[in-house]
């Protein structure tokens, strides 16, 4: 039997990348861009109110500092409710972003394993619900490609996990965020007592971490071995 090998061509991995990038840059564009200046928009908001009241006829029966005050109250809940829709959409762009690059290596590796394997074997060990990216990280260990030891392996861990606690809530992977990459949980105190009280919403990225995670899922592509082979141990069952 013909020694299993993973080929990723050029024109494969030039293809990957364009799409990856041009992701990236129009999440950034078109999506980002529209949460500059919050506390500008939250100004204006007010300022739109307070435009709105002048029209009113019960305008001239209310005092100017009243009005103000509530303007502003209501200015601040609208501030608070633009910074959390901008973090849902950051961790939304987060998750599209891993999932494309998730979906791209199974195909890649049906793609390259179907001809030395059964496609049970292709649905079972790549496609299962059951299979983690950390399996898909062993098996390109078994074919020489030690992915732990790069650069882009804890970001891309990270990422991994972030996503599972933007759709799943408190669980396994929030406690191990905490445990491995504790930066994006922050400590809700100091107190021993309290440590341990970890909750999904105290969760916390940034636009500079989508860039990070960006740049590790651009690295593996970019170092991913142009050719490698399936290391002296059992083969994919036939």
């Amino acid at each position: 039997m013909t020694q299993p090998q993973l080929y990723l061509d050029e024109v494969a991995r030039s293809i990957i990348l364009n799409r990856h990038r041009f992701y990236v840059k129009q999440v950034r564009k078109r999506l980002f861009s529209q949460f500059d200046d919050l506390e500008g928009q939250a100004d204006q908001y007010k300022d739109e109110l307070l435009g709105a009241l002048s029209q009113s006829p019960q305008y001239q029966f209310r005092e100017e500092p009243d009005l103000a005050e509530w303007a502003y109250d209501e200015a601040i809940g609208h501030y608070g409710q633009l910074v959390d829709l901008k973090k849902q959409v950051l961790l939304s762009s987060i998750a599209g972003m891993y999932h494309q690059w998730d979906k791209e290596l199974r195909e890649f590796l049906e793609l390259e394993l179907r001809h030395y394997t059964s496609q049970k074997w292709i649905d079972d060990e790549i496609w299962s619900i059951k299979t983690k990216v950390s399996d898909l990280f062993d098996l390109l260990i078994q074919f020489g490609w030690n992915v732990e030891g790069q650069t882009f392996f804890d970001p891309i861990e990270a990422c991994g996990l972030i996503v599972n606690v933007y759709k799943h809530g408190k669980g396994r992977s929030l406690q191990t965020l905490q445990k491995k990459h504790g930066k994006y949980v922050p400590p809700r105190t100091w107190d021993d007592k309290l440590k341990a009280l970890i909750d999904h919403r105290r969760m916390e990225v940034s636009d500079a971490d989508f860039d990070e995670f960006a740049q590790a899922i651009d690295d593996f592509w970019s170092q991913f071995p142009e050719r490698s082979h399936l290391l002296d141990q059992p083969s994919p069952e036939p």
